[in-house]
């Protein structure tokens, strides 16, 4: 918008230097009818004085562009340097066996992990879902204050079957993971992350967690759920 203001004050600038070398009827006389106007007269010396003023109209209009030029690149370089995300690691996962009197044994992994704001300013968490095998779902609630580079530590249960409890002691087990996290930053934008993948992990092998879609900060532009980008 600044960028148009600019180019039309230059092109009034312009248009106004012209039409002062424009035959003008003025002092009650008569000028002759449909007389071609004598273009060359605006090199002759009296108009020099105008080309000068022409002149500093561009200049200024140049300068003006480079300033608002410099203005929005400021601009941009802040709105990058408040730019807030949060992270997931420190993934912890354990087995246990449970067998119900009179009911179908079944296994557990108590799962750990921590959102951790990786700004430098702090930021608030709202509605943070994440989703385990499909079914488990984990919500953090709203307004979690979350400092900046200071974790909030999730746990909970899992609940899988003997088979899968089996794997996981014998070998390795991947748990499809997918989540969602909202949260607002100083500048007060809603934006959320959003990510996909495996948790991968087993008795005796330490618990990694595989990504399929990566956890970019995605604005919010008044949707219902957020955008996942790869």
């Amino acid at each position: 918008m600044r960028k148009r203001l600019a180019i039309v004050t230059l092109l009034f600038g312009f248009i106004g230097v012209a039409y002062s070398q424009v035959p003008q009827n003025g002092g009650g006389e008569k000028q002759p009818e449909h007389e071609p106007y004598q273009w060359r007269d605006l090199y002759a010396p009296a108009n020099v004085p105008n080309w000068f003023l022409f002149g500093a109209a561009l200049w200024a209009g140049i300068m003006a562009l480079r300033t608002l030029k410099a203005i929005e690149k400021q601009t941009n370089l802040q709105t990058v340097a408040y730019t807030q995300w949060v992270k997931i690691e420190n993934w912890e996962a354990a087995s246990k066996r449970i067998a119900p009197a009179g009911g179908i044994p079944y296994g557990e992994i108590q799962i750990g992990f921590d959102v951790v704001n990786g700004s430098d300013f702090p930021l608030t968490m709202n509605s943070a879902n994440f989703v385990f095998a499909g079914n488990t779902i984990f919500n953090s609630g709203d307004n979690v204050f979350l400092p900046p580079h200071s974790p909030y530590r999730i746990k909970l249960a899992l609940q899988i079957t003997t088979a899968q409890l089996n794997t996981w002691e014998q070998s390795i087990l991947a748990i499809a993971i997918q989540g969602d996290i909202p949260h607002i930053g100083i500048l007060g934008n809603p934006m959320s992350q959003s990510f996909k993948g495996l948790l991968v992990g087993g008795r005796d092998k330490a618990p990694y967690f595989q990504y399929e879609i990566s956890m970019v900060p995605t604005e919010k532009r008044g949707g219902s759920g957020p955008t996942a980008d790869r």
